[in-house]
């Protein structure tokens, strides 16, 4: 994820770089006023950063659905619904080739969803962070962490990625099977 974050700065720092004026501007323009120029080769670059960011992005996604923070073949990964939610978001730029990877990530977390009974705090439809272990990729063990860093975050994030994956997919009769998990 950092390499991602990193690589993203790095290439619009280079190309929208140039269209911030200097700060002794006696004149500046407004945001909406200026217009950023790329050339097509930066573009093209853009499109390549983004493509293979994607690509690797959803090959951190586990064989169930969950997408971890890192990669390993062998060993445990942690899944943290809260980041998972932000890398869902980020394939459903590229909707019509990682569309199934996110329906697949939300069925994921709906199964995990924590009852009010199984919530420390007594509260319906939170998520737990897990640890997986893997052995050549595939997956040996899925453990609850039995905690969560926050609930709010947590549900807000997922329900843009519900919201974002309907608005990319339209995909309406998956949304409307899933309602009441979706709801909770």
């Amino acid at each position: 994820m950092k390499q991602f974050i990193a690589s993203v700065i790095a290439f619009f720092l280079s190309v929208f770089g140039c269209i911030i004026p200097p700060a002794d501007t006696a004149d500046l323009q407004p945001i909406a006023e200026r217009q950023a120029v790329a050339t097509s080769e930066q573009l093209a670059l853009f499109e390549t950063v983004l493509e293979t960011e994607l690509a690797w992005l959803a090959g951190l996604q586990l064989e169930n659905g969950a997408i971890p923070m890192t990669k390993n073949d062998n060993g445990t990964v942690t899944v943290n619904p809260y980041f998972a939610d932000f890398a869902a978001l980020a394939l459903l730029d590229k909707a019509d080739v990682y569309g199934e990877n996110v329906k697949k990530y939300i069925e994921w977390h709906l199964a995990h969803l924590n009852t009010a009974d199984t919530d420390p705090n007594g509260l319906d439809g939170t998520i737990f962070d897990y640890t997986v272990t893997l052995s050549d990729g595939n997956i040996t063990a899925e453990t609850s962490k039995g905690s969560y860093d926050s609930v709010d975050s947590y549900a807000a994030t997922f329900l843009t990625v519900v919201s974002k994956y309907y608005e990319k997919t339209g995909d309406t009769d998956y949304i409307l099977s899933r309602a009441a998990d979706i709801d909770r």
